[in-house]
């Protein structure tokens, strides 16, 4: 014999639209706050919006031999 299970009453829910949830927010704003701010305002909700970015370095200890030997080389040119 198989079980087979029903739905739940999570399954039932309407999955969640974040940009109707936008479209529904009432802004606190008036046109001309808008139009003098709008730069501004882009602005702020570009940087909000923006993920970071790091920067791996790869073989950090074959840069660090490169640059050992770069300055050794720089001792023997400067002994002669």
């Amino acid at each position: 014999m198989r079980t087979i299970r029903g739905s739940s009453k999570v399954d039932k829910t309407c999955s969640y639209d974040v940009l109707k949830d936008l479209d529904d927010i009432k802004p606190n704003i008036t046109f001309v706050q808008l139009i003098k701010e709008s730069r501004r305002i882009k602005k702020e909700l570009k940087d909000a919006m923006k993920r970071p970015t790091f920067k791996k370095l790869k073989n950090l200890q074959e840069k660090n031999k490169k640059f050992k030997r770069k300055l050794d080389k720089n001792k023997i040119k400067s002994i002669f």
